[in-house]
């Protein structure tokens, strides 16, 4: 997590991420950490959410870095305990026949603000589909559309 922090703030500011699998589980994470740090204003630090908008496809639970910064072990996050913990503009794509980790999707959204998180689901499995399947394709691009445009108009 420090590298991906030290990265950041070397090579940005970033507006936006896109994360596939477990990509989406760091870039969560990261920003589920941000946001609690945020929380805490009595505490000297200098973050701030890193991305203005976040694109997800097929993501699954990030770690819980309280827990791990308290216990010093990993453990998935609890979704019920952290809903809608991440408040910037969010994009989930995943599909329903996802037979290599069915369990990615629907439960990182449910750690996103309802109000500004987009979801599309399409019928393929563990992959983000390409062009070749137009209709869903056409989906995909008005899902992260939405997420932009709700970035750009919170500036």
């Amino acid at each position: 997590m420090e590298d991906l922090e030290a990265y950041i703030a070397s090579e940005g500011p970033f507006d936006a991420v896109m994360a596939f699998s477990q990509g989406a589980i760091i870039a969560s994470g990261l920003m589920i950490y941000n946001q609690l740090q945020l929380r805490h204003p009595r505490r000297s630090c200098s973050h701030s959410q890193p991305f203005k908008c976040a694109i997800f496809f097929s993501g699954g639970t990030p770690g819980d870095p309280a827990a791990f910064l308290q216990h010093g072990h990993l453990q998935l996050i609890d979704c019920a305990a952290y809903q809608e913990v991440i408040r910037v503009p969010t994009a989930h794509v995943w599909g329903t026949n996802d037979s290599d980790h069915p369990d990615y999707g629907p439960p990182l959204s449910q750690l996103c603000s309802a109000e500004l998180r987009s979801i599309f689901v399409h019928d393929g499995g563990h992959e983000v589909p390409g062009p070749k399947e137009r209709d869903v394709f056409r989906g995909i691009v008005r899902c992260v559309q939405r997420t932009i445009d709700r970035a750009v108009a919170l500036q």
